[in-house]
């Protein structure tokens, strides 16, 4: 509450029980890596890959988006017992998966501007909307490019650029170290970075987003996931990803914070910035 954010350290127990072997998602995004190369990241963007074909979704960067719906190993991080609890207990209210994707920075690279993940509330006396929760696929470290956040600044209802100077470091910017299999736990509106990978090790996180259930996701998951994958999916994940014929398919495709941004400072961000 404080803070705006928590990490869960790596559940032994949970792991075991739903079969999430990192190992085999290691190389299951490596694979998906290899096979999607630059179109890698962009659904429910499809239409800037239509203008620009070669542009990547993060230059400098491996991305992956709509895991859901790419291997069940993924499914199964998300019915954690733990983290539903803390994303409830952020938001007092009823939730849904988002989005989720990967990022890895490659050597020399990674860099992003300080930013939030969500739009800021308009009082400080409306509910918290979103929350971003990074699992780490590998060890991250502040040499291989650990997230960095300003703790705290959850409260505040402005964007981070209205504060500060984005581009540079900031005195109270802390670097969240983790070990491969935790999740650190981010409410979106915490102001936040990747860093540099200085010595190429390994630096894959996955990024899943949470959000009330009232809002459109970040990527449509009723029409994004394959049938074959609904007919698999059990009546919690269902629910969780508001998939199947108990819920109304949303007209929205996708939406992400950075819309709303770029309107108001168009020439400031990227479009995976935000």
């Amino acid at each position: 509450d404080e803070n705006g954010d928590v990490v869960l350290p790596r559940n032994y127990q949970y792991t075991q029980q739903s079969h999430v072997d990192l190992e085999y998602m290691r190389n299951k995004l490596d694979a998906l890596v290899a096979v999607e190369g630059i179109k890698g990241g962009w659904e429910g963007l499809e239409f800037v890959l239509e203008r620009e074909p070669n542009k990547p979704a993060e230059s400098g960067s491996k991305r992956i988006t709509n895991l859901i719906n790419k291997d069940m190993c993924f499914i199964k991080l998300i019915t954690r017992p733990d983290l539903l609890a803390a994303i409830y207990h952020l938001m007092q209210d009823e939730f849904k998966l988002s989005a989720a994707g990967m990022r890895e920075p490659l050597q020399g690279q990674g860099l992003q501007k300080i930013h939030v993940d969500w739009m800021p509330r308009d009082s400080t006396s409306d509910n918290f909307e979103c929350l971003t929760c990074y699992f780490a696929v590998d060890d991250l470290t502040i040499d291989n490019g650990a997230i960095s956040l300003i703790s705290g600044t959850h409260k505040k209802n402005s964007y981070p650029n209205e504060n500060l100077d984005t581009k540079k470091k900031h005195p109270d910017e802390i670097s969240q170290e983790l070990k491969a299999g935790d999740w650190l736990i981010l409410n979106s509106l915490t102001w936040h970075r990747g860093n540099i990978n200085r010595n190429g090790q390994r630096r894959r996180a996955l990024f899943i987003e949470f959000r009330n259930r009232k809002l459109s996701q970040g990527l449509n998951q009723q029409l994004y996931l394959s049938d074959d994958v609904k007919n698999r999916l059990n009546d919690l994940e269902k629910w969780l990803l508001m998939v199947g014929i108990d819920f109304p398919t949303d007209t929205v495709r996708h939406l992400g914070a950075g819309e709303a941004y770029r309107r108001k400072y168009p020439d400031e961000v990227s479009a995976h910035e935000i």
